[in-house]
């Protein structure tokens, strides 16, 4: 018994330093080291306020406060600085140290000075007499101090389990989550990615200074040296949590995660009931963490299903198993887009209202765009990607683009949309001057879809999440669930003509779904809300033929429905002169070619190869 409220007292805290570091690795992808600095200064911060007479809740919100300030920091000199994550938390955790012996040394009744700190460690204590600490609300409760701490700590515990549910639903977590699943992806649905890591970074560094707080009110002391280690504990907890309780869904991931801090505690506890020697610990922690990767690698060698609160699950409501689940699925990706029932299907949905008949204005217009790379390299290294190019794309136009390696087709895909900026020259977008506006705010404008079917969509969000993100692309998120009833409806309608069945999976993880299937989704999700210029980057590029044909006719069939401006770039000659009517061919970063109408249907593959003999194509582009 005495193990088991060990484990609880001492777990809890660790399962909410867990969470922190599981925002910040798992939610995004970002390798934080300044847990262990923010750690020390939440408990310090808290427990000094303490020391001078402060209330414990009041000082324990100040120390939470110092700790999102920690991940401020650090995400500010990632963002902003462009330092590496990893050294701008070292950074951070460096600064930490000295800012924490400054803490300690303003308590009252102590004398500070640099020379008696600087290189020795430091330790603070409190009075226990009348526990004035955040647990002596519930002191009052039991005879054992114990029981009403783990009882505080239980609750704290699940308040924040359904506090971080609940964000990470709306629609500003959601976007936090594609911040870090897929970056480019989430600029592309107009998401400012640094924002969001900044955001991330605070909440992450402001639950480990919680923990740090909540440890050191328990043990009414706390070192300077107590956050080492504390990255360990983390990161083993989430690979615990992970290995033994799964991760199908996102409570069930905050939740193995918190469970898998206080499994990680318990056999650190049995292990010193048992004898193991106190000094060997960090030995036990690396071997501990070599059997946790290990389970993740008989899990994908043998197809071993640890999920613990699955099978529980499962039996309980009769669900499923496994194994059915997934033959379930490959039925389902082995469903073929049709071209002909596509079109039928898509041929039934109103035009939505917006779609107007052509006006014939510009809607977009490059003028005089150079781009130069390596231009501060050596003279052979120069290279020009676009040479004074000029380019006018009028309204409800589908343009193609051709052209060799290195002619400058992606380059100015990518000027245009914001991710390379210009050495000279403007670009316009349906009259609006946007050579200076930053990628993730040129999403109002331009939808997106990439050669990869994997950079558009956010893999471990599900059907319903990404196209929700999207439907918010040209609007200021808010703290409102991120999807409803009525958008759900919405969403189903928008994937049934597709005939993939994806209606019927929208929770199913996109990441789930094979090239084909995700590029559809994508087509969807960057004209769900109607951009004024369509970007299609070889978007076909990665797949087979056959699907790749399908695709290009479902591309067609929405763009010529809703009448969008389009640009298509592409390697194959014969899919630029069918579809679309007009065609462009770059040439070491300038337009050499220049046909639309009569003359566009007209042409050939030979026809344009005896035009420019001179232009070097690869076997791709002329057999596509």
């Amino acid at each position: 018994m005495d193990i088991i409220l060990d484990t609880l007292m001492y777990g809890i805290p660790y399962a909410i330093l867990a969470l922190g570091v599981f925002i910040s690795y798992r939610v995004l992808d970002f390798a934080d080291l300044s847990c262990e600095g923010t750690y020390v200064l939440g408990a310090a911060t808290s427990l000094v306020m303490i020391a001078n007479g402060n209330n414990a809740i009041i000082a324990t919100i100040v120390g939470v406060i110092a700790g999102a300030l920690g991940g401020l920091i650090t995400g500010l000199l990632n963002t902003k600085l462009k330092i590496n994550g990893l050294l701008a938390g070292i950074i951070t955790l460096t600064a930490c140290f000295s800012i924490n012996l400054v803490i300690f040394g303003i308590t009252k009744g102590e004398s500070f000075s640099w020379s008696d700190t600087y290189n020795s460690f430091r330790t603070l204590k409190v009075s226990t007499g009348d526990d004035p600490t955040i647990f002596s609300f519930f002191g009052g409760l039991f005879s054992i101090r114990k029981y009403g701490l783990i009882l505080e700590l239980a609750i704290i515990l699940a308040a924040i389990i359904g506090i971080l549910y609940a964000f990470f639903g709306t629609e500003v977590g959601m976007s936090m989550r594609a911040a870090g699943m897929n970056k480019k992806m989430a600029r592309t649905q107009g998401i400012n990615t640094d924002f969001y890591v900044i955001i991330g970074l605070m909440i992450s560094n402001g639950l480990i200074a919680l923990a740090g707080s909540l440890g050191a009110q328990r043990d009414y002391t706390v070192s300077s040296v107590s956050g080492t280690g504390m990255i360990v504990i983390g990161l083993a907890s989430i690979i615990i949590g992970e290995a033994l309780f799964g991760k199908r869904s996102f409570i069930n991931w905050l939740i193995s995660v918190a469970f898998g801090a206080i499994v990680y505690y318990l056999i650190i506890a049995v292990a010193l009931y048992l004898g193991f020697p106190s000094h060997l610990l960090k030995v036990l922690y690396a071997i501990l963490i070599v059997i946790i990767l290990a389970i993740g690698f008989v899990k994908e060698k043998y197809h071993f299903e640890f999920n613990i609160f699955g099978r529980i699950k499962n039996a309980i409501f009769k669900k499923k198993n496994t194994d059915t689940a997934i033959e379930e699925m490959r039925e389902s990706e082995d469903i073929t887009l049709d071209t002909a029932e596509v079109a039928q299907e898509l041929s039934q949905i109103a035009v939505a209202p917006e779609a107007e008949a052509n006006t014939g204005a510009s809607m977009l217009e490059v003028r005089n765009a150079t781009k130069v790379f390596n231009r501060s390299g050596n003279k052979e290294d120069v290279k020009v990607a676009l040479n004074d190019m000029s380019i006018d794309i009028k309204d409800g136009e589908f343009v193609t683009i051709i052209g060799g390696n290195g002619s400058g087709k992606s380059t100015f895909f990518n000027c245009v949309s914001g991710v390379y900026k210009l050495e000279e020259g403007q670009i316009f977008i349906n009259g609006k001057d946007v050579t200076k506006t930053p990628e993730y705010l040129r999403a109002r404008y331009i939808g997106r879809v990439a050669q990869d079917p994997y950079q558009g969509t956010a893999q471990n969000m599900s059907i319903l999440e990404n196209l929700s993100i999207a439907s918010r692309r040209n609007r200021m998120k808010t703290l409102k669930w991120g999807f409803n009833a009525k958008n759900t409806e919405k969403y189903k309608d928008l994937l049934k003509p597709l005939n993939l069945g994806l209606e019927r999976r929208m929770g199913t993880k996109i990441g789930l779904l094979s090239g084909g299937q995700r590029q559809a989704v994508t087509l969807l999700m960057a004209t769900l809300e109607r951009p004024d210029v369509l970007f299609l980057d070889e978007h076909t590029a990665a797949l087979d033929p056959k699907t790749a044909k399908t695709v290009l006719e479902l591309t067609e069939h929405i763009v010529r429905t809703n009448r969008l401006t389009t640009v298509m770039v592409t390697h194959n000659m014969k899919d630029a002169i069918k579809y679309g009517d007009r065609l462009l061919m770059f040439n070491n970063g300038k337009c050499i070619y220049d046909v639309s109408g009569e003359e566009k249907k007209n042409l050939t593959v030979e026809a344009l190869l005896k035009k420019f003999e001179n232009v070097e194509f690869t076997d791709k582009d002329i057999l596509g």
